[in-house]
């Protein structure tokens, strides 16, 4: 949906000496126009909390209406009649209109357990999305984008330069609601036009409030990066390379729940021992295998009553709930090692589908180019525009495709070539650098983002990989102690304590991880003086965890949460419930969280936060239809009344705990559903919290490297033993977890800290990696075409970088797992496409929050989490995600880098990249300079540190 999806302020001033209009250049600016009032405005709050929803029909003329809306505002930006930061605010009520009704339906068919809400649902989302695609490709409202933010740009340059003493004091000073200049909004420059441009940028009448300016940036690269500026062949070719994305996407998720195409395996039932039973009654026991009595696990050896060996055969369903119990339990390490290789084999149609996603997002940013957003520093704006070479290309592509004169605004007397001024140069160079696309979609992805460059990411995790090398290799030989019984080595006596045994000879495999981690934990909870993790559920009633979540929240960031159950009107399912969120000091309401936490039949698999309706400043509407607010200046001293109102923001936590007919008040969680279900609070909180004047950058609509770290922050109370002590309550004592069963937790997880980290790094590294393929014919790609050879190449080698033996020579011919493709199952290639690596920055950038606010016995303090809520969540996406993060946490949380000094080959992981002496990398014929930010992860690594039980 890209901008759509995205919600301003106007301080606008009434002006009575003019008729009620500001007059600028001799123009009456920003007429007031009739806003076509939302159908559902006086409606009453229905389903989901929207108004006018309550019956499925309802969702047809919610999108009627919705588009009708957006059509009367779009009208008059397309026609120019609307200027400066008024276009900003319309545009971000189109969106608003549209996500009022288009995320709700999307919420509804993912959760709604009637039909035909679901089918309704689907409906209206289908035909706002043709809307939507409509809107991104107007080429209309584009228009009156860019020319608010040149001329805004050039307003900024005016103030530059009398700062710096280059330009007289500008006659007016407004607050940012002058309208355009009347040219086309590019930043052009003719012959003998300096002065005029130094005129133009002396006055800051253009000028945007920063929110608004922001806003206006990320539209347009929304636009510009939907290809709005291509050509129409171009633009033929990006709808097919993006609608071939969509498909092969479509194909890669749905064969991944297709039985059919994950496909069986044929196991010797005798195989099978320490298989649960729950499991062996689920595929089909029929061999007779005795389950064990009350262990709940097969024997081992006991294929029939009389202990021999039976040669019946069960057929295990290779799903991943099927796989993950064999691959935890199944004590036989060749029945693990076969069921793993079958499993990732499979889906084999996967193959087709990943290499046909990765060409598709490959030849998209081949395609694309964005006009003036590319960082290009000034040395190669002269490398590129005073040499001889490239004079033809300016001359004949410069007015075409970037609005500016082709002809030099002097010529340099001592050698004879063109001199162009800043802004030619700088508006040439842009085109003639990008015009040819993105070396990667890796690239293409990562440039709007806190990284800003692949190599950046590139950086982080293969540091983090090396800095986690020494302690990953004690947690695979303790892991190797725990083969035995006739499974491998013997476990080294009857006590396999730390550091006691010496290094096992046989090499961990991906099907051994998860049966010797279980082991280890199971050994140490074995041994443990308390209550064993076994019990832990007992103390997280799913109704004692909201309400604790509830004062935790009051105590740390001031936030009172008000639970009762949904009302008839606006409820979906029984269960539902809702969560009103205020302050707790003043009462100011903040926003709504549903809670719908329990599953059931049909609903979404997932955990998940949906947003209903992002928080943004609204202007009133009166009687007639018009809206306040675009009366632009006064004089009076007089106050003037509020010409604006709070939309409060509403969300929806998903998740899906319990069995199938579980019900709220009657659910415990696991431990690892406790920190899913903060998790996801995080994003919540995030957004009910979120102050921003447009819904555009309300809550989570920031970089998508930074929406994590809120979420991730909210997961160490899930192992913060006072925070634990104020969520648990024993479902019959009423008592708070134990501080035994506490460290028993701790311990289990800082057993394979590292190694749980590295498994991150492997899928950000793969997922990267094999977006950064190029395809054979793009000229700036030297990563390698696109086969599934290529990607099950890389997948290995990374693989093999995390693994156990990451300080050898990896050989794909010797590899035991070369034929397992687990990148077929991997999922979250479709959603994230080349940034997964957000969890890995959301994790060093959380460890930096919890150490600064929270560690030290601080994490219940009142008020403690006031800092962050003022200085990350409240800001969304107001504010760039490095200099949020640099504000809240100091200078020193973020690297800078010159990522060329630190570049790796992609496709072989070593080995540093060909770079100039000046450290300008080689692209074709251009060169240019390429930066990235770097999370510091020095707070992650003390914590692995500290907690390290293999000291």
């Amino acid at each position: 949906r890209r901008w759509v999806i995205r919600g301003w302020d106007v301080n606008a001033l009434f002006d009575e000496t003019q008729g009620g209009y500001r007059v600028i250049g001799g123009y009456r600016e920003n007429q007031p126009r009739r806003l076509h009032v939302r159908a559902s405005g006086t409606s009453s709050p229905g389903v989901y909390g929207l108004r006018g929803l309550h019956s499925p029909e309802d969702f047809g003329r919610l999108a009627a209406d919705a588009t009708a809306t957006s059509e009367s505002i779009a009208t008059d930006l397309r026609a120019g009649r609307r200027f400066g930061i008024h276009v900003i605010d319309d545009l971000d009520e189109i969106s608003d209109v549209v996500c009022s009704v288009v995320d709700v339906a999307e919420l509804c068919r993912n959760t709604h357990c009637d039909p035909a809400w679901v089918r309704a649902a689907e409906g209206a989302y289908v035909s706002l999305q043709r809307y939507v695609s409509a809107l991104n490709a107007d080429r209309g409202l584009y228009d009156a984008l860019v020319n608010t933010h040149e001329a805004h740009l050039r307003a900024e340059r005016g103030l530059a330069r009398k700062a710096n003493g280059l330009a007289v004091r500008a006659t007016s000073v407004g607050k940012g609601h002058g309208r355009g200049n009347g040219d086309d909004g590019r930043a052009t420059s003719r012959e003998g036009d300096d002065d005029c441009e130094a005129r133009r940028e002396n006055s800051n009448d253009n000028l945007l409030p920063p929110e608004a300016a922001r806003v206006a940036l990320t539209l347009r690269r929304d636009f510009e990066r939907g290809g709005i500026h291509l050509d129409d062949t171009s633009k033929l070719a990006l709808e097919n390379a993006s609608a071939d994305v969509v498909r092969h996407g479509m194909a890669f998720q749905r064969n991944l729940v297709d039985a059919d195409q994950l496909g069986s395996v044929n196991v010797s039932s005798h195989k099978l021992n320490g298989a649960p039973r729950a499991l062996m009654a689920r595929v089909g026991n029929s061999s007779g295998v005795n389950t064990g009595g009350n262990s709940g696990r097969v024997n081992s050896g006991t294929g029939t009553p009389d202990g021999s060996n039976t040669s019946s055969v069960t057929t295990l369903p290779l799903d991943n709930r099927t796989l993950g119990t064999c691959m935890r339990y199944v004590t036989d390490r060749d029945t693990r090692e076969t069921i793993y290789k079958a499993a990732h084999r499979n889906p084999a149609a996967n193959k087709n589908a990943l290499e046909g996603l990765l060409t598709s997002r490959a030849e998209v940013a081949k395609l694309l180019y964005v006009l003036g957003l590319s960082k290009i520093p000034p040395t190669v704006y002269r490398a590129c525009l005073t040499s001889t070479g490239h004079d033809k290309e300016v001359t004949t592509t410069a007015q075409a495709h970037c609005g500016g004169s082709s002809t030099p605004d002097r010529v340099r007397p001592e050698s004879g070539l063109p001199v162009y001024s800043h802004q030619s140069r700088s508006r040439l160079t842009v085109f003639l650098t990008n015009r040819r696309g993105y070396q990667s979609h890796a690239a293409y992805a990562t440039e709007p983002l806190l990284a800003g460059h692949p190599d950046a990411v590139r950086f982080a995790l293969r540091g983090l990989r090396c800095e986690t090398n020494e302690r990953a290799t004690q947690e695979f030989e303790h892991m190797g102690r725990f083969f035995g019984n006739g499974d491998g080595h013997k476990a080294g006596g009857t006590h396999p304590r730390m550091g006691k045994q010496s290094r096992p000879q046989k090499n961990i495999q991906s099907w051994d991880k998860s049966f010797l981690a279980g082991r280890a934990r199971d050994f140490q909870n074995s041994h443990s003086n308390g209550k064993t993790t076994a019990a832990v559920s007992e103390y997280f009633p799913l109704h004692k965890v909201v309400r604790g979540a509830g004062e935790l929240l009051e105590k740390v960031f001031g936030v009172w949460f008000e639970l009762t159950d949904v009302p008839a009107n606006e409820k979906w399912c029984h269960e539902a419930q809702k969560v009103s969120v205020s302050c707790s000091s003043t009462g100011e309401p903040f926003g709504t969280i549903y809670l719908d936490l329990n599953h059931r039949p049909g609903k979404f698999p997932h955990a998940a936060h949906f947003v209903v309706r992002c928080s943004r400043d609204v202007h009133f509407v009166d009687p007639n239809g018009n809206r306040t607010g675009d009366e632009t200046f006064t004089t009076s001293k007089q106050p003037q009344p509020p010409t604006t109102f709070r939309q409060l923001p509403s969300v929806a936590l998903v998740t899906n705990f319990g069995g199938e007919h579980s019900r709220f008040g009657d659910t415990n969680l696991s431990h690892a559903e406790l920190e899913t279900f903060l998790h996801e609070l995080g994003h919540a909180v995030h957004s009910v919290l979120s102050t921003t004047k447009y819904q555009h950058l309300s809550g989570t609509r920031c970089a998508s490297d930074l929406v994590e770290v809120p979420s991730h922050v909210f997961e160490y109370f899930a192992w913060d033993a006072d925070a634990l002590k104020l969520l648990s309550g024993h479902v019959t004592t009423g008592e708070s977890i134990p501080d035994e069963l506490i460290t028993q937790l701790k311990k289990g997880k800082e057993l394979f800290a590292a190694s749980d980290l590295r498994q991150q790094l492997m899928f950000a590294s793969v997922d990267l990696e094999t977006h950064a393929l190029g395809l054979g014919d793009n000229e700036l790609s030297s990563s390698g075409s696109i086969t599934s050879e290529t990607i099950r190449d890389i997948a290995g080698r990374i693989s093999h970088e995390m693994g156990q033996n990451s300080l050898t020579d990896y050989s794909h011919d010797t590899n035991p797992e070369k034929d397992a493709a687990w990148e077929l199952r991997f999922g979250h290639v479709v959603g994230y496409a080349s940034s997964y690596y957000s969890y890995v920055y959301a994790k060093t950038i959380s460890a930096q929050v919890w150490d600064a606010f929270f560690a030290g016995g601080n994490s219940l303090e009142k008020n403690s989490g006031v800092a962050i809520s003022k200085g990350l969540l409240s800001h969304g996406g107001a504010v760039a995600p490095e200099v949020l993060l640099k504000q809240l946490l100091g200078p020193d949380a973020l690297r800078d880098v010159d990522v060329t000094e630190y570049a790796y080959d992609s496709v072989t992981g070593v080995g540093p990249l060909t770079t100039t002496s000046d450290n300008i990398r080689e692209y074709g014929t251009t060169r240019q300079r390429v930066n990235g930010v770097v999370p510091n992860h020095d707070s992650l690594l003390k914590e692995l540190r500290d907690g390290n039980p293999y000291r």
